[in-house]
């Protein structure tokens, strides 16, 4: 049916590579794929991949790996080079006025302001969900009581008016 020459091309896009390090020796050998490597031990796909999983020496001499590449460079990284990527973005928060100038240049946002009609206080916001967190409602609620034909006060005490 199909070549072993032809099985390993159509492979090669296909699967994860995989790398043997003989600990014994040091030397470690790559294979195009998961099924090339079980040929060439004798063994099971799934043996093998419970000794990756695992992290167990196979035969008490190999340790099989996944073969990892970069992010579109081609180039091969460890798994500690891949990991300490991915930290420098880890915790790291906008300031409020970061915030304020996305939420800005947002066109589907729109500004707020409610008043309190008990206290008279009114209050700008720079979003509808702003201003359901600040009044412990929904956002689907604000936004039906401003588009709505009546403008009846929300909950009966805030007057809610779209600003421009």
């Amino acid at each position: 049916m199909f070549t072993e020459e032809l099985r390993s091309k159509m492979s090669e896009g296909n699967s994860n590579k995989m790398a043997v390090t003989d600990t014994a020796t040091g030397e470690i050998k790559e294979y195009p794929s998961m099924r090339a490597l079980a040929l060439a031990f004798g063994a099971s796909r799934s043996s093998l991949s419970n000794y990756v999983k695992t992290g167990k020496l196979f035969r008490g001499v190999y340790k099989i790996g996944v073969k990892e590449l970069g992010p579109q460079t081609g180039k091969v990284y460890s798994k500690e080079a891949l990991e300490s990527m991915k930290i420098p973005r880890q915790g790291v928060k906008h300031t409020e006025a970061t915030k304020l100038a996305i939420v800005r240049s947002q066109p589907t946002v729109q500004r707020i302001e409610v008043t309190d009609l008990s206290t008279g206080i009114s209050t700008e916001y720079e979003s509808i969900k702003k201003a359901a967190k600040a009044l412990n409602c929904r956002d689907g609620s604000l936004g039906y009581n401003l588009n709505s034909k009546k403008q009846k006060p929300y909950k009966g005490r805030y007057a809610l008016s779209k600003i421009d």
